[in-house]
């Protein structure tokens, strides 16, 4: 099966992906970033899963 980026995205932003980014492990129950904060990227899951919460 092919991942949303193979998929979706061109050739260019691939390329544009590869360069740019940036790495992170997050430990268990570790906040990502919280509601209302300004966005600093795009977050891609590797493996694992993500709790989606508004408090």
């Amino acid at each position: 099966m092919l991942s949303f980026i193979d998929k979706y995205l061109s050739k260019e932003w691939k390329e544009y992906l590869n360069i740019h980014k940036e790495l992170k492990a997050y430990k268990k129950n570790e906040i990502i970033f919280h509601a209302g904060e300004e966005g600093h990227g795009l977050y891609v899951i590797l493996s694992g899963k993500v709790k989606v919460s508004y408090l």
